[in-house]
């Protein structure tokens, strides 16, 4: 059996007495979702890279989670903002979907919302403080479907403007988040 160091993590800062500045995840926020209509994050420090993780979320039944972007406070929402593709399977089927014309990034579709289902998963964001890119996502999340059945779903998107971000927007296909956490951190580059 391989041992932690023949799979790198030590150089993930997971080998013991590893002390790795470079490469680590800063908190910058955790917010807890109350029948919330959408959770915003308007401070997104100095990073180029971030990673969300999204904790025991739950929805009303049969719901889809978004994104939006934010630049200068402004919601982004024009009809060729966002691009995705994604993947998902469930026991019974395996799809694809891709789409380079939308209003909002589509992260996750079909969400259960029967107690006790809720959804995880995280997202990484790369260049949302630089101009000189679109800034785009590469998501992974798991949850039951309206219909009982487990979902895995895992690609990536982008917002299509090259501008610099001020925020980025969650929010439901209708209706709330009912609770859960979203936490935002920032990859340390030096």
């Amino acid at each position: 059996m391989a041992g932690p160091t023949s799979f790198g993590y030590q150089n993930l800062g997971f080998g013991a007495g590893v002390s790795v500045a470079a490469g680590s995840l800063e908190l910058i926020q955790t917010q807890t979702a109350s029948s919330s209509s959408n959770v915003t994050f308007t401070s997104l420090g100095d990073y180029d890279i971030h990673f969300f993780t999204f904790s025991n979320l739950h929805c009303g039944d049969n719901r889809d989670l978004f994104l939006r972007t934010l630049v200068g406070g402004s919601e982004q929402s024009g009809a060729s903002d966002y691009g995705r593709g994604m993947q998902g399977c469930a026991p019974s089927y395996f799809y694809e979907d891709r789409d380079e014309d939308l209003h909002s990034y589509r992260i996750l579709p079909e969400i259960g919302g029967n107690s006790p289902e809720c959804f995880n998963g995280a997202m990484y964001m790369y260049d949302a403080l630089n101009s000189s890119y679109h800034t785009t996502f590469s998501v992974q999340f798991a949850c039951i479907k309206y219909d009982g059945k487990f979902l895995t779903n895992f690609g990536g998107g982008s917002y299509q403007g090259a501008d610099v971000l001020s925020g980025v927007r969650f929010y439901m296909s209708s209706g709330n988040i009912d609770s859960g956490d979203i936490s935002l951190y920032g990859l340390k580059a030096s």
